[in-house]
């Protein structure tokens, strides 16, 4: 037996499974990989700073802290080769105590994602870029 259906009827029934299989495709996060890491200076993990991938392809980058010498990406970045630079976290506040106000010192070349010498290659899935810095 045969399902007939009126025109009107039939052609939304294909106009709906059109925007289903299209949002399905667009669905997912291909092309995209999430990173963590470490990141140390001297051996020594880093105990405050941020952390910055920049993409040259594009010229735009992303910053994540890095704490007690660990860093995780807030959201997936595209897959690709990125450069990567090290930074001092903020100053402190003036009302925090002296232990907490010691400065983390990184050297300058560490500081831009030019200069670095940092790379990291990000792949679809989950990624790890450890970044090792000397003084």
């Amino acid at each position: 037996m045969r399902c007939s259906f009126p025109e009107p009827i039939r052609a939304a029934i294909l106009l709906s499974l059109s925007v289903v299989i299209v949002a399905l495709a667009g669905c997912g996060n291909s092309g995209v990989g999430e990173v963590s890491g470490t990141v140390t200076l001297d051996d020594v993990p880093l105990s405050d700073g941020i952390v910055t991938f920049e993409d040259p392809s594009r010229g735009i980058g992303q910053s994540t802290p890095v704490k007690a010498g660990a860093y995780k990406m807030t959201s997936a970045l595209k897959v690709g080769e990125y450069k990567v630079a090290v930074q001092p976290a903020s100053a402190p506040s003036p009302m925090a105590s002296r232990s907490t106000a010691a400065k983390v010192v990184i050297p300058a070349k560490y500081t831009q994602p030019a200069s670095s010498g940092l790379t990291a290659t990000v792949k679809v899935g989950s990624n790890k870029a450890d970044f090792k810095l000397a003084k």
